[in-house]
């Protein structure tokens, strides 16, 4: 999956956007998407923001504690029913200053 071009001029939200999963009918499990401040996203500063059950939802808003005009990197995980996982590309958001 990758992740779409990232806003940067929405007020108190940052808009992700995700391709889907493309075998999502038959061995889909969970989405999940982190947050960091480091832009290489690592184990050590990133944050779960969402688990995502369902496969169709490719979109998500990021209101939690963001601030004004600071930058957030973003990275997506896909996992399927079998345990093994694939990390999307990483992409920069952030809020209106």
């Amino acid at each position: 999956i990758d992740i779409l071009p990232i806003s940067t001029d929405f007020e108190n939200k940052i808009h992700i956007e995700w391709t889907a999963y493309i075998d999502s009918e038959s061995d889909f499990f969970q989405y999940t998407l982190y947050r960091s401040e480091n832009e290489g996203v690592d184990d050590d500063s990133r944050i779960i923001l969402a688990e995502i059950i369902d496969a169709t939802q490719t979109v998500f808003e990021d209101r939690n504690n963001i601030g004004k005009g600071k930058t957030w990197y973003y990275r997506i995980e896909v996992h399927n029913k079998y345990g093994r996982t694939s990390e999307s590309n990483i992409e920069a958001g952030k809020s209106k200053p």
